[in-house]
């Protein structure tokens, strides 16, 4: 009989941190980052932050979750890429830009844990 998937496995927050680089004409620079990200596998969306917006994974699979892709449109030559590894915990983030002309280069490499879901909130608008 196969295992039956819990509610806590569909539905649970992703706290990740580690180490940002950033590569620019003035140099490069390191310093750490945290992000919190709340999943909802069985509803295939996530947000981060304060989660002001859920968003469709671009991928999901046993061995990872791809919250963007390259070449998403973001305009001449931009891209973005999250990647967590479901396996190990270990997260890729890319991120290019053109800035005037001068191409500007974010990574982050870190580790994310499971951690209980605090859900989606409830939007409040005004219309």
């Amino acid at each position: 009989m196969p295992a039956m998937t819990t509610a806590a496995e569909l539905a649970f927050n992703l706290v990740c941190a580690g180490t940002i680089e950033t590569h620019s004409m003035s140099g490069e620079k390191r310093k750490p980052y945290s992000y919190t990200y709340r999943v909802d596998l069985k509803s295939a969306q996530w947000c981060d932050g304060e989660c002001l917006a859920t968003r469709p994974f671009k991928q999901v699979s046993p061995a990872l979750l791809v919250l963007e892709e390259k070449g998403e449109a973001l305009g001449d030559g931009d891209y973005d890429e999250n990647v967590i590894d479901r396996r190990d915990g270990s997260q890729k983030i890319i991120s290019g830009r053109r800035l005037l002309g001068t191409p500007f280069l974010m990574k982050w490499e870190g580790q994310c844990t499971a951690a209980p879901f605090s859900g989606f909130p409830a939007p409040t608008t005004k219309f």
